[in-house]
């Protein structure tokens, strides 16, 4: 069964390929924060190495995963009769896990995180049953926050407190002077969509989504393995974790040394699977104290093990 993170990357990439739409993109682009200053703080649950965080619509509580991967705020179908909400453009997507579906792309009037209002909203609505759940104590998805709502702040993860802070001024998250500053590529000139980061595995570089939808460590396309096998590979390291048919569908690999920007990390696991693309998932990042500058397009990372200024 695909999990969580393969689902999600499957759906982003369809996103991807319909955001050719010149409405598309302007719907992703819309919208403003309430206030011009805010500094806020958000606890969130940890299930399944995803992020849930509490999101109000018209006066209700819903449950969202917190996806730094995911183009546009998508919201479930079911969610629909209750939305300030009128579709400007409906585009039918597929992918390899899920039937082929309408979605209807649009402003959402108010989407508030935090007691912060995210005013006019560009969501798409769909059916995301496809997101399966059987790991996630019974979480049922409600929606999904995106970057196009996530660039209209700043924000730190911290994975040990179950803690996100987000400001409009990146000094109120005081980031640590202790933390790795990884610079960080958008998607698009024009600054919006996910963020890529470029890593070094054994001589080979690669660029990867930061996403904290995936639930995994560094994953890759199974067909990387091509690419690291002059450098990297024999036969103590490569681990098959599936059997039968899939078989050939997974393999688990360990980088000697990873490099991200200035950070040096040693016996790096790897994931390769079929289907999914270049990841940087939650069971990399929650090893860090995780702060993203979406304006400067910088990723800063401090070990959890890292002593604090005082200290």
């Amino acid at each position: 069964m695909k999990t969580i993170n393969e689902l999600l990357f499957i759906s982003i990439m369809v996103v991807l390929s319909s955001c050719s739409s010149s409405k598309i993109v302007a719907v992703a682009t819309q919208g403003q924060v309430s206030q011009v200053s805010f500094s806020k703080k958000i606890n969130f649950d940890y299930v399944g190495k995803h992020i849930f965080i509490d999101v109000v619509i018209n006066g209700e509580t819903y449950n969202f995963l917190f996806d730094t991967g995911w183009e546009i705020t998508s919201v479930d179908q079911r969610l629909l009769k209750v939305l300030d909400f009128q579709p400007t453009v409906k585009n039918k997507i597929s992918g390899s896990s899920f039937e082929e579906h309408e979605t209807q792309f649009g402003i959402l009037a108010a989407l508030r995180i935090g007691g912060l209002d995210f005013q006019n909203i560009g969501i798409g609505v769909e059916d995301l049953s496809f997101i399966k759940t059987e790991n996630l104590n019974g979480k049922k998805v409600d929606g999904i926050i995106g970057t196009n709502i996530l660039r209209k702040a700043n924000w730190k993860i911290d994975y040990v407190e179950k803690q996100i802070s987000f400001s409009h001024d990146l000094v109120n998250l005081k980031v640590n002077p202790n933390a790795f500053r990884i610079n960080m590529v958008p998607r698009n000139p024009t600054g919006w969509g996910h963020n890529k980061i470029k890593i070094d595995l054994d001589n080979v570089e690669e660029y990867f989504i930061l996403d904290t939808g995936s639930s995994g460590r560094l994953t890759a396309n199974l067909s990387f393995l091509e690419n690291l096998k002059p450098n990297t590979l024999n036969s103590k390291n490569v681990k098959n974790n599936s059997n039968g048919k899939e078989k050939e569908d997974k393999e688990l690999i360990k980088i000697s040394q990873v490099q991200i920007g200035n950070l040096d990390l040693k016996n790096i696991p790897l994931s390769l699977e079929k289907g999914v693309g270049f990841l940087i998932g939650n069971e990399f990042l929650e090893q860090f104290e995780v702060t993203i500058d979406w304006k400067n397009n910088n990723l800063y990372l401090l070990p959890n093990s890292s002593p604090s200024p005082s200290s």
